[in-house]
């Protein structure tokens, strides 16, 4: 499932919600990720700003399990980031926070990860 091992290695930050994403980003990719559990104080997050585009979160939806209620509670939390959501639309709902775009299915999967500053992956399952 987890083609991008190039990408994971090239990310600035990795986080994860939960010690069960962790244990798997470590197994998978020797990686060390950082922990955030959902709803905490995002301001203590630092991402490069020289990265563009600036205040950008990118999240790839499957379905509701993997965390689109979370993306749209930060959203609303966080107007002035914008949050760009990739993948099936299933799960989503038709009204959207304005500063959510959706973008769809991304064949170009390079472009797609370069389109935001930080991506965020809020599963409520393995």
């Amino acid at each position: 499932r987890f083609q991008d091992h190039k990408m994971m290695h090239k990310a600035n930050a990795i986080l994860a919600n939960s010690q069960f994403m962790r244990d798997a980003i470590v197994y998978r990719f020797q990686l060390d990720p950082t922990i955030i559990y959902p709803f905490v104080q995002y301001s203590n997050i630092e991402v490069d700003s020289t990265i563009h585009p600036q205040n950008t979160i990118g999240f790839v939806n499957r379905g509701p399990e993997k965390g689109i209620s979370f993306v749209i509670e930060l959203a609303k939390k966080s107007p002035s980031l914008t949050s760009l959501i990739s993948g099936h639309s299933r799960g989503i709902p038709h009204q959207l926070p304005t500063n959510i775009k959706w973008c769809g299915w991304a064949s170009d999967r390079s472009s797609m990860f370069a389109s935001a500053t930080l991506w965020i992956v809020p599963s409520l399952w393995a």
